[in-house]
């Protein structure tokens, strides 16, 4: 993979995933949700205050359906209950919104109820320079 392009297109050739996206309201963050939406990425779940999620993917240009917000008063309790949406199969991946990364990795990695595996965890970050190239 040379371009972002090849990326999405890689990501789009894998089938569309559902993210539980934790602490959702941010504009930046509900611009991404959207483009991964219209390109066959991703469905995402958007876990957080519902009225400030409204209020971004408005600003966004996204139309959120009901179905797809799940209401948390706190940042903790949002990064837990995308670990329960993973656990209960209605999403395959949790993504950190705007929130601090203790409270999004704290559940990841709980020993008794967290998604730890026999493999590593690992987050991968993608940016594509300015003169071309990934890093």
């Amino acid at each position: 993979m040379r371009t972002f392009e090849d990326v999405i297109n890689g990501a789009k050739a894998m089938g569309k995933k559902r993210v539980a996206v934790a602490w959702a309201a941010d504009d930046v963050i509900l611009e991404s949700v959207k483009a991964a939406d219209e390109g066959g990425i991703a469905d995402c779940v958007l876990i957080g205050i519902k009225d400030k999620i409204l209020k971004s993917a408005e600003i966004a240009g996204y139309a959120v359906k009901d179905e797809n917000i799940v209401e948390a008063k706190t940042e903790r309790e949002a990064g837990i209950l995308a670990v329960e949406l993973i656990h209960a199969g209605k999403a395959d991946m949790p993504m950190k919104g705007m929130m601090q990364t203790s409270d999004f990795l704290r559940p990841i990695l709980s020993r008794e109820t967290g998604l730890r595996g026999k493999g590593d965890l690992s987050q991968i970050s993608v940016f594509e320079k300015p003169q071309g190239g990934l890093l």
